[in-house]
C-alpha cells in the first residue's frame, strides 16, 4: 500500500512561495538585461520609450519574443513590431481599461500628461505596471513620483496607497544586522552550489561589517565562483543591487528565500542568453518558439554546470537547428 503524500506545512508553503516569486523576479531582470545587451551588440539604438518598454516589461513570453527577434531582425522596428497585440486576445481590452483609468486619475489629481508621457502609457503592455502607476497616481504629489523607474519589486499599486496612509513603517523590515546577513550569505551560496573553503567560511563567521556582508551577498547572487564572491577587488554587478531592493519590505524569512530564488532565476536567464548567442553565432534562423524550447531545456538543468556545458557544446556542434534543440540522450 502506497503511503499518502505528506502534507506541506505552512512554513514550507511560504518558503516555496518566496523562492518562486524570487526566481521569477530574477529571471525577468536577467532577460531584460540580456535583451538590452543583445540590442547593443546588434548596434540598435534605443530611445527612452523603447528602453522603458523593456525595463518595465514583466511578461516573460513578451521578453522571449523580443529576444528572438533581436537576434535576427534587420532593424529595431522589426523587434517591437506587433508588441501592441501581444498576449491573449482579451488582454488588450484590459490594458485599454487600465490606461483609461490611469488617465482619469491623473486628470482628477491635476497632474498634466505631456505627449512623451502619453506615449509611454499608451505603449505599456504590462498590466501589473499599469496597475502600479494607478496606485501611485492616487497618492503621488508629482508625476516623477508616479512614473519614476523602480528597479525593484518594492510595494507598488494598491500597497503604495496603503503605505501612504498607514505609514512607511508598515511591513518595513530592513536587515537586523550581521546575524541575518550572515545567514542569507551562507544560504544563497549553498543554494547556488558555491563551495566555500575554510578561509572563506571563517571570514563569514567572524565578520561584523554590514557593508562587507552586503558586498558578499550581492556577488553571491550573480557570480558563479566562490573565489569571485570573496575577492575584494571584484565589484558586485549592478543587477544585484536590484535584487536586494526587491526585499526591502520583506521579513528575514521571506528575504532569505526570495534572494535564493532570485539568484536561481537570474542564473537561468544568463544561461538562456548564452545559448541564444551560440545559436546566433551559428547563423541559425530561429523564432520565439525556438527560444521557448531553449527555456524548457535550461530550466531542468537548475545549477548543474556540467549538464549546461554539454548542452552548449551540443549546440555548437549541431548541423541544424532541429539537432541543436534535440534530445541529448544519445550524446555521450
Amino acid at each position: 500500500m502506497e503511503a499518502e503524500p505528506r502534507a506541506l506545512t505552512y512554513g514550507e508553503i511560504q518558503r516555496q512561495s518566496y523562492v518562486g516569486e524570487g526566481r521569477r523576479a530574477g529571471n525577468q531582470h536577467g532577460r531584460q538585461l540580456s535583451l538590452l545587451r543583445l540590442l547593443a551588440v546588434r548596434a540598435f539604438t534605443l530611445d527612452s520609450v523603447d528602453r522603458a518598454r523593456i525595463e518595465e516589461c514583466r511578461d516573460h513570453d513578451q521578453l522571449e519574443d523580443w529576444i528572438a527577434r533581436a537576434a535576427t531582425a534587420a532593424s529595431l522596428e522589426e523587434v517591437f513590431v506587433g508588441a501592441a497585440i501581444a498576449g491573449d486576445p482579451g488582454s488588450e481590452g484590459r490594458r485599454e481599461g487600465r490606461r483609461a483609468a490611469l488617465f482619469l486619475v491623473l486628470r482628477t489629481r491635476g497632474l498634466r500628461v505631456d505627449a512623451a508621457l502619453r506615449g509611454r502609457i499608451e505603449t505599456c503592455m504590462d498590466l501589473d505596471q499599469l496597475d502600479a502607476w494607478i496606485g501611485r497616481a492616487a497618492v503621488g504629489a508629482q508625476l516623477d513620483e508616479v512614473f519614476r523607474h523602480r528597479a525593484s519589486a518594492e510595494p507598488e499599486g494598491l500597497r503604495d496607497f496603503t503605505l501612504a496612509y498607514l505609514g512607511p513603517g508598515l511591513g518595513s523590515k530592513p536587515p537586523n544586522g550581521p546575524g541575518e546577513l550572515r545567514e542569507i550569505v551562507l544560504h544563497v551560496c549553498e543554494e547556488r552550489k558555491l563551495r566555500l573553503d575554510a578561509t572563506q567560511l571563517e571570514r563569514v563567521g567572524s565578520s561584523t561589517d554590514l557593508a562587507e556582508f552586503e558586498a558578499w551577498l550581492r556577488k553571491a547572487l550573480t557570480f558563479t565562483r566562490a573565489a569571485e564572491v570573496f575577492d575584494d577587488s571584484v565589484e558586485p554587478s549592478a543587477a544585484s543591487a536590484r535584487a536586494l531592493d526587491t526585499c526591502r519590505y520583506f521579513s528575514p524569512f521571506a528575504r532569505k528565500h526570495h534572494l535564493a530564488g532570485w539568484a536561481r532565476g537570474y542564473a537561468e536567464a544568463m544561461r538562456l542568453e548564452c545559448l541564444v548567442n551560440v545559436l546566433r553565432r551559428r547563423g541559425f534562423a530561429f523564432s520565439k518558439a525556438h527560444v521557448t524550447r531553449l527555456v524548457t531545456l535550461v530550466e531542468p538543468l537548475d545549477l548543474d554546470v556540467e549538464a549546461f556545458q554539454r548542452r552548449r557544446h551540443h549546440i555548437e556542434a549541431a548541423g541544424s537547428l532541429e539537432e541543436a534543440l534535440g534530445d541529448l540522450s544519445s550524446v555521450s
